[in-house]
């Protein structure tokens, strides 16, 4: 898609920063500065905070704090799934800048996420297979399939971390690279899914794709092979 083809008057597009960064800077002269708080907790859950303006609110805070109420929110979210009510009572709550260590049942929620994500930790663990440059998790039964997957790069240093789950027919996957890997799964993914009778893409450093089940083993192979290359350089 190019820009011209966004039915939209202002486009904010930027390599780098998060979503919630671009909107504030895009909108933030209409609002409090203490929105930037908002936009710094965005940018912390999708690890993006590495921007100058980031580390220029940062700068004003004690980021132990801003680090903690970004954690808590972004792990509550993400055990929220589909309670909708929940995550309206959370956006309602935060456009009035009540921090998410005051909005209720927020606390609770996260440190049952934490729970949960350790439990993942210790699945993946048990259950991840190195295939070439790939670390590969079958069938997750349960819980984030990005955060599987960037287990999977951790605990065996492979250059990318897959994890799937099987539903219907298809299998769905999500990709994590190493910190310090040149792979584009982006690029990659997008090439290789087009093949196979599925779609995917995402950032050069995590993506998702969905395939039919039955090419996922083809699948596997042919991503290998195209990730092995780029590795020798």
């Amino acid at each position: 898609m190019l820009k011209r083809d966004i039915p939209a008057t202002t486009v904010a597009h930027e390599s780098g920063p998060s979503a919630s960064e671009l909107t504030f800077r895009l909108l933030g002269e209409d609002l409090s500065a203490e929105y930037e708080l908002l936009a710094v907790w965005g940018a912390i859950a999708d690890y993006c905070e590495q921007t100058p303006f980031v580390r220029g609110v940062l700068s004003k805070y004690d980021r132990r704090t801003v680090y903690m109420e970004a954690g808590l929110l972004s792990q509550a979210v993400g055990e929220a799934g589909g309670d909708y009510a929940f995550k309206r009572t959370v956006v309602e709550a935060m456009s009035r800048l009540v921090h998410p260590t005051k909005i209720p049942g927020l606390v609770e929620r996260a440190i049952h996420a934490t729970e949960q994500e350790w439990e993942l930790r210790s699945h993946v663990r048990s259950n991840v297979e190195r295939i070439g440059p790939l670390a590969v998790v079958r069938n997750l039964p349960r819980g984030s399939l990005g955060k599987a997957a960037m287990f999977a790069v951790g605990l065996t240093g492979a250059e990318v971390g897959l994890c799937a789950r099987l539903s219907n027919g298809e299998v769905d996957m999500s990709f994590r690279r190493r910190h310090d890997s040149t792979v584009d799964l982006n690029e990659i993914l997008r090439r290789i899914v087009s093949r196979l009778g599925g779609s995917g893409g995402g950032h050069s450093n995590a993506a998702g794709a969905n395939i039919p089940a039955d090419r996922f083993e083809e699948f596997l192979r042919i991503l290998a092979d195209e990730v092995s290359p780029v590795i020798r350089g």
